[in-house]
């Protein structure tokens, strides 16, 4: 499993490439549940972070870019969820 320092270091890098920037990271289950959290989001022990971007990047690039970086990209309406390679989500 990607280390937490590994895995911040990517995204900062992710959001200076990509011009964006994190709205949701590390949260606590009280947050999880109230946001509609699955129950072992990654973000409970700070390896998920939400992205939202000045002008959203090519949908190419960024998927490139997550499996350079061991990131796993899941790209909602309005923001994309980064998380480290091999997280079992749900």
């Amino acid at each position: 499993m990607m280390p937490l320092g590994e895995f911040w270091s990517a995204v900062t890098w992710w959001c200076h490439f990509f011009e964006g920037r994190v709205t949701a990271g590390p949260r606590c289950l009280a947050d999880n549940v109230a946001l509609h959290g699955v129950e072992h989001s990654p973000h409970l022990v700070g390896l998920g972070a939400d992205v939202v971007y000045r002008r959203p990047p090519p949908i190419e690039a960024r998927r490139e870019w997550a499996r350079r970086l061991g990131l796993v990209l899941v790209v909602n309406a309005d923001y994309d969820h980064l998380q480290p390679v091999g997280w079992l989500a749900g």
